[in-house]
């Protein structure tokens, strides 16, 4: 015979719980700390990636996915690795205040083995400005708008954070802004005219 199961110390709650989500950081410039780096892989192609966490001092964040990959892809001049090191000099000029040699010295004996150690060791904790660039992106639910999805800019996107007014005034924000149905007048006429409906 199993054991009964009560009730008696459950209470309904008066209110729908609220789900707190960690805000998101918008496209522009903010004062951040790097809070976490960590290894990934690039679900597509099976090939490593790096992915990096900032957040600014009321707890939004913002991840970015780097490529590490050193092959150079059919019709493409320069590999992910070309593009992702330049970032990562930008991460740890800014965020260690020191020029490019500096940071190149700093990254000495960088590997895939260790490049989340290492650059754990650079940039997590120290503040740094940096410049956020967006892209609109269509949502999944087209009778939404479609959204922003914010990511580290491009050219020294990333600058010791005395030289914040360095980075560029407004945010660059590509693609297009798609809005849902919901949003929209649906062009379809609700005119009685002619004592019936236009279909």
């Amino acid at each position: 015979m199993s054991e009964e199961l009560s009730f008696d110390n459950v209470v309904v709650p008066e209110d729908k719980p609220q789900v707190i989500y960690p805000k998101r950081l918008t496209a522009g410039n903010h004062k951040v700390k790097v809070t976490k780096v960590e290894k990934a892989t690039n679900a597509t192609a099976g090939t490593p990636a790096l992915d990096i966490t900032v957040e600014d001092e009321n707890g939004a964040f913002c991840t970015n996915r780097f490529q590490l990959s050193v092959e150079v892809k059919e019709g493409k001049t320069t590999s992910a690795w070309a593009i992702t090191s330049l970032a990562i000099l930008y991460l740890v000029q800014a965020a260690n205040k020191v020029d490019e040699a500096g940071a190149k010295a700093k990254l000495a004996g960088l590997s895939h083995d260790n490049i989340d150690t290492k650059l754990s060791s650079l940039l997590i904790g120290k503040p740094f400005a940096i410049n956020l660039s967006g892209e609109h992106v269509p949502n999944s639910d087209v009778t939404k708008d479609s959204w922003i999805k914010v990511k580290f800019a491009g050219w020294h996107f990333a600058r010791p954070i005395d030289e914040f007014d360095k980075l560029p005034a407004t945010p660059r924000i590509t693609g297009i802004a798609v809005k849902g149905t919901m949003n929209t007048n649906s062009g379809i006429s609700t005119s009685k005219e002619g004592g019936d409906l236009p279909w």
